[in-house]
């Protein structure tokens, strides 16, 4: 919790020296909260395609892009692949329901379209 959003969990802390204290009171409140409801702290997995799957998907998306851009000049067509990059990483921990999966539905760490 402190490792994700430490932010957000500060102006709920008293500032004095017994911050300490009142930050491990919140996360065994926390940790109760979790017990009695249910939940879990799991590793997050994903399900996996089998490689055969992902080439024929990519042979199908490569054919698409080329269908569909084939009429665009040379000259319209940029080169971007030295913008910036960001990665947004998933947590390596997530709460999930005792018993039940923890799997995701995408690898992305902000909700799913």
């Amino acid at each position: 919790m402190d490792q994700v959003e430490p932010e957000r969990l500060a102006p709920g802390l008293p500032r004095n020296k017994n911050t300490t204290t009142a930050y491990n009171s919140l996360l065994r409140l926390f940790q109760r909260f979790c017990q009695r409801h249910g939940f879990s702290r799991q590793r997050q997995t994903k399900s996996k395609l089998k490689q055969s799957v992902l080439n024929e998907t990519h042979q199908q998306f490569a054919a698409d892009f080329h269908r569909e851009y084939a009429s665009y000049d040379k000259n319209c067509v940029y080169n971007v692949d030295e913008t910036g990059m960001h990665y947004d990483l998933p947590p390596t921990y997530i709460w999930a329901v005792k018993g039940g999966s923890s799997k995701i539905s995408c690898g992305e760490s902000t909700p799913c379209d």
